[in-house]
């Protein structure tokens, strides 16, 4: 009594008899025994909850994932499966539920084989993430399903894999065959030709019979009309035909399939049985020949097997060309497209080219070189030209002092000679002196007329040296020039101031002007003449007007040459200097030039003795002697005060410098 729980209990209590024959009651008491709730981790409910009374009964509801399996020790005895009770029942018995058949709850285990086996061996199922052969509830495995199946339907739009969970619905869903619907893709104008059992749909890989109505045929064998096919259901979910496409055509035959080469057809498209084709050659072709006369058109007609009778093929008529090549001929090409030598046949629209031999031509054409032809009936043009011996018109030299030559025959030469001014030079070259005066032209062959290298062209004069000395001396003048003056070309040049054309006489003129001549020269000049050249200087001054000076004398490199570029320099002897400079400038020489009329620039000078004056800053110096100024290579002496001696920074003579 006083409210024992299960695990807090005894099932005896002590009752003592007293004095007065009674037995002591005590606190405790006997209660009916109670049981605590079942212990089961994978449990979901209990009915009823909590704990119970002795001999009540007692329900375990399991959780999803688990069922109940024999589990004696504790152990289950096997793995728990969805066929398995969800629940089992216990009695409490001294303060303990026992369980029927030592029941418990046990996790869900779904073994792969059975999913393998229901998948067959055209799909396949991935092996689980741990390994093992089996899963655990809720853990799930890859299928595939192969070719022609696709999982848990048949419809092919649907997944060919999916992710399966473990659970009671494990092996609900497998790998369907896919469905076609033959109804739905019976090609028009056909049905299935089983009409007596006509299928609504096939599986994948099952073949099923058709039949065109009549007037149509089946692609897959055009040319016997075949009228019934096969197709099977195939993995798109489409009934795809064992040959051929799936579909069947109105019966006759193409015109398309005809060899029209060079011709055209009566009808296009394709034609009913029993309708003929007029088949007419195009201009230069003829029906099954290449003979001229042959017939230009033939028929054929569309036959019960669906293709056409024998059909006449156009073929490129050919022209007959033996010995119809002229006298004094022959053929360009031995070999060539479109002509048979061997039976000296030409193909319409082929043009043979034929040449004249070497000193003939077509007069007529005016040419050397022709064709012989095919045309649409037959006919050889060209074959009416002929070869004469050929004469080349006559020939002219605007620039020749000889006669014209008249019309020459083939091979007949005729000599050319140069006007005066005037040499043989070839083409797109200058005309020197050092060339002939004349050349020979002959007439030549396969209608070239004149094979001409040269022709009569003005001379012209190397004027390089001119040009090369204005080019480096622009300030010299202005030569007028073309780049080597032809004959009859006008040449002219004006120097600037203090120079003159071709010498540097004061008296020459600055402005000249010529032609060229026709002895390959100027008329009356030389190119030299054209080149401006610097006046010289009056030599009277230099000689007189200046050096009658004493103590002075022209000392310049270029004494000799003492021109309007090249002034002279006036220097005074030893011992002189200038008379308008300075002893602290001791100037000795200055540059003296001339003018445009030759006259030296500037006035005279002269020379003066150079003397010199002691500049002595030492305040212990005793005394300098001479005192006064000395003369050139005179020496001063410098006599310290007592108690002082020379101390030499610098050792200086006077001279004239």
């Amino acid at each position: 009594s006083g409210g024992n729980t299960a695990g807090d209990f005894t099932t005896s209590y002590i009752s003592v008899c007293d004095p007065d024959g009674l037995m002591t009651r005590q606190a405790e008491s006997c209660v009916v025994s109670t049981c605590p709730a079942v212990s089961d981790t994978l449990m979901d409910r209990q009915d009823p909850e909590g704990i119970s009374s002795y001999m009540q009964s007692v329900n375990a509801t399991c959780v999803e994932s688990s069922r109940a399996v024999s589990s004696p020790g504790g152990v289950p005895s096997r793995a728990a499966t969805c066929g398995d009770p969800a629940w089992y029942n216990g009695t409490c018995h001294d303060f303990t539920v026992e369980i029927e058949n030592n029941m418990s709850c046990t996790q869900i285990t779904c073994p792969l084989q059975p999913l393998r086996d229901l998948i067959g061996t055209t799909g396949s199922v991935s092996s689980p993430a741990g390994g093992g052969s089996a899963l655990i509830y809720g853990e799930t495995v890859n299928v595939t399903c192969g070719d022609g199946a696709r999982f848990g339907t048949s419809d092919a739009a649907g997944p060919r894999s999916a992710l399966v969970a473990c659970g009671c619905a494990f092996l609900a869903a497998a790998c369907v065959p896919v469905e076609c619907d033959v109804v739905g893709q019976t090609p028009a104008n056909s049905n299935q030709s089983n009409t007596s059992s006509l299928l609504a749909s096939a599986t994948y890989g099952q073949e099923v019979g058709f039949a065109c109505y009549p007037g149509y045929m089946h692609a897959s064998n055009a040319s016997f009309c075949q009228a019934s096919f096969a197709a099977t259901c195939a993995d798109s979910g489409l009934m795809v035909a064992t040959t051929g496409d799936f579909l069947c055509m109105s019966l006759g035959c193409e015109v398309s399939t005809l060899d029209l080469t060079g011709a055209t057809a009566s009808a296009s498209g394709e034609v009913t049985h029993e309708h003929e084709i007029l088949i007419a050659c195009n201009a230069g072709y003829r029906a099954d020949s290449f003979l001229p006369s042959a017939a230009r058109d033939g028929t054929t007609m569309c036959n019960t097997e669906c293709s056409f009778d024998a059909a006449p093929v156009c073929q490129r008529l050919q022209c007959d060309v033996d010995m119809l090549v002229p006298d004094d001929a022959t053929l360009v090409y031995t070999t060539y497209p479109g002509y048979d030598a061997s039976s000296n046949r030409l193909e319409y629209q082929t043009n043979l080219p034929i040449t004249c031999n070497a000193g003939y031509w077509d007069a007529a054409g005016a040419r050397c070189t022709f064709a012989l032809g095919c045309d649409a009936e037959g006919g050889v043009p060209g074959a009416d030209v002929n070869c004469s011996a050929y004469q080349c018109d006559t020939f002219s030299d605007a620039n020749s002092a000889s006669a014209d030559s008249g019309f020459l025959n083939y091979g007949v030469t005729h000599s050319v000679t140069c006007a005066a001014g005037h040499t043989a030079a070839p083409w797109e070259e200058e005309a020197w002196c050092t060339m002939p005066g004349g050349y020979n032209v002959t007439c030549g062959d396969s209608c070239r007329g004149y094979t001409q290298s040269v022709r009569c062209h003005p001379v012209s004069v190397n004027f390089t040296v001119a040009l090369d000395y204005f080019t480096a001396r622009p300030d010299t003048g202005v030569l007028t020039v073309a780049a080597n003056p032809q004959y009859q070309d006008a040449v002219s040049v004006s120097c600037s101031a203090g120079y003159r054309a071709g010498n540097q006489d004061v008296d020459g003129i600055r402005v000249r002007n010529d032609t060229v001549g026709s002895a390959c020269a100027m008329t009356s000049t030389n190119v030299e003449d054209f080149m401006c050249l610097p006046v010289k200087c009056n030599a009277s001054d230099l000689n007189s007007s200046w050096t009658t000076a004493a103590n002075a004398h022209w000392a310049d490199a270029e004494t000799d040459t003492n021109d309007f570029d090249h002034p002279s320099l006036f220097q005074c002897d030893d011992g002189f200097l200038l008379s308008s400079s300075t002893n602290a400038q001791c100037e000795r020489g200055i540059s003296v030039g001339c003018g445009d009329d030759g006259a030296l620039i500037g006035t005279a000078q002269r020379c003066v003795p150079l003397v010199c004056t002691p500049d002595v800053a030492d305040a212990y110096a005793l005394s300098v002697s001479p005192p006064s100024a000395t003369s050139a290579n005179e020496t001063s002496n410098v006599t310290c005060m007592e108690g002082y001696r020379v101390s030499v920074t610098e050792t200086s003579e006077m001279s004239d410098a």
